[in-house]
């Protein structure tokens, strides 16, 4: 599996993989896995088997209404599913293949996620993405915690345009795998933000992990306004 990412190629312990943050939901195919999805008590869970997924969720528009898509990956089945009367978490486990997920908001289109965010990516190599284009923005009121049980990881919070804005009520709690991984936090554009209000921990393990905090652009700004932890 090939992604590509232009500012960052990085070996992880398995393979050699670049990603992009976009990209590798337009090049990917021939996957064949399935994701399971339900609403249950205004939660969004969202559940992988072991084949390599990718999925893409995505803000309809409508209050409570959120699409997810495959790419070479069936959603219940189909290519994508909508679902309703989504008021609270969003629990995601992805599987102990080789996966992708990416939370994604373009344009006037905000993606609010009102409760805890939480991502487990399984056993594999594996991509996560949060990322807001143009004027958009990703708003969460709660936490958020992204982990992952081994192989070579990559997480990305991304900003990408003026005025976009990434926003974490909550806490932000990242812990990946035992390969080489990465976790980056960026802003490009003219006041363009990432803000997480609680506290930002990161745990690596036993690989050559890179953590960046990057900002481009006038009065743009990656802040963890909280306390700042990394083990």
């Amino acid at each position: 599996m090939m992604m590509r990412f232009p500012f960052l190629h990085k070996p992880s312990r398995r393979s050699r993989r670049s990603f992009s943050s976009f990209d590798c939901f337009e090049e990917r195919c021939l996957l064949t896995g399935n994701v399971s999805a339900a609403v249950s008590n205004g939660s969004l869970n969202v559940t992988g088997d072991a084949q390599d997924n990718e999925i893409k969720i995505e803000y309809t528009g409508v209050v409570g209404q959120y699409k997810i898509t495959g790419t070479g990956t069936t959603v219940n089945g189909s290519p994508f599913v909508t679902f309703n009367g989504v008021t609270g978490d969003f629990n995601v486990k992805m599987g102990n293949g080789n996966d992708a997920l990416l939370l994604f908001a373009n344009g006037a289109l905000h993606f609010p996620i009102h409760g805890d965010l939480n991502i487990d990516s399984g056993s594999g190599d594996n991509v996560v993405i949060m990322q807001t284009d143009n004027t958009s923005q990703i708003l969460i009121d709660g936490d958020v915690s992204v982990k992952a049980k081994g192989g070579g990881d990559n997480f990305l919070i991304k900003a990408n345009g003026a005025g976009s804005t990434v926003s974490i009520a909550g806490n932000l709690k990242t812990t990946l795998g035992p390969g080489s991984n990465s976790s980056l936090l960026q802003s490009f554009g003219n006041g363009s933000a990432v803000l997480i209000f609680g506290t930002t921990t990161y745990t690596g393990k036993n690989g050559n992990d890179i953590l960046l905090l990057q900002a481009s652009g006038t009065t743009s700004r990656v802040e963890p306004v909280g306390d700042m932890f990394v083990k």
